[in-house]
């Protein structure tokens, strides 16, 4: 979906390139449509697992998660004596990231 909305130059790829150019003004337009590119491709990922997530078992979603950077961070918090703030970036599949902190 991601390269389709790409190849097609919908207007998210417009979209994504202007708030790219507008985050990192020093890049050069190569690297800004390499990054759009990606993101699409992402976007279009997670499109694309959002009914996954709403139909499979949950251990089959957990199954999908490959990589947790800073997982250690949470096994290290202490339970009971504050609360725990979790801080994500906005691309992502948000139903996986709630099964995941769920469990």
């Amino acid at each position: 979906m991601g390269n389709i909305a790409w190849k097609l130059n919908f207007r998210s790829a417009d979209t994504t390139k202007k708030n790219l150019r507008a985050c990192y003004p020093g890049f050069s337009n190569a690297q800004i449509e390499e990054f759009a590119r990606q993101s699409l491709c992402e976007t279009g990922a997670t499109a694309m697992e959002l009914p996954l997530m709403w139909e499979w078992p949950v251990e089959k979603c957990m199954d999908l998660i490959v990589e947790i950077e800073g997982e250690e961070l949470l096994d290290n918090y202490e339970t009971g004596k504050r609360g725990l703030l979790l801080l994500a970036p906005h691309l992502g599949n948000w139903e996986l990231a709630g099964l995941f902190f769920a469990n």
